[in-house]
């Protein structure tokens, strides 16, 4: 992390380069004859990029502000006993058996004790249903997880 002396160092070149960056378009603007149409279109564009190094400027001073200052974010200590029940609803519609194993696993192992995990099977072809419906069986076994399903497809 850098120092305070090394940010503002670097603030110092930054904020020179863009004082000079805009010095010398300022420069091309008033030397050099343009037509009227040109010189408009040239004004249009310094105007912009004044505000864009004007943004900078801010931006960086935002950098060094926050590079003074120390945050303490607040912890809170939750007691896993009464912590509220949390439904996870997973929807899976003709997604492939690994991808959503994979997921409900990774759902299962999360260190949430109140927490309910429901695969929304919304598949429509009879063996992505037979795959979902063997993979709960396995995770009711090896997890210890209830599984359940729908009897009726929902009609559009």
């Amino acid at each position: 992390m850098l120092s305070n002396r090394d940010i503002k160092i670097l603030a110092g070149f930054s904020i020179l380069a863009l004082v000079g960056y805009f010095e010398v378009r300022v420069f091309y603007f008033i030397v050099f004859s343009y037509s009227l149409f040109e010189r408009l279109l040239a004004l249009a564009l310094l105007l912009g990029e004044g505000h864009a190094i004007h943004h900078a400027w801010g931006f960086m001073l935002d950098i060094i502000n926050l590079q003074r200052k120390k945050y303490k974010i607040p912890r809170v200590k939750l007691n896993k006993s009464n912590l509220p029940w949390v439904a996870v609803l997973v929807p899976a519609r003709n997604e492939p058996i690994e991808v959503v194993e994979q997921t409900m696993i990774t759902l299962f192992g999360l260190d949430y004790a109140n927490k309910n995990i429901y695969l929304l099977d919304g598949s429509d072809e009879d063996s992505y249903s037979k795959s979902y419906k063997k993979m709960r069986k396995n995770m009711a076994s090896n997890i210890g997880t209830s599984t359940g399903r729908r009897t009726q497809k929902l009609k559009p």
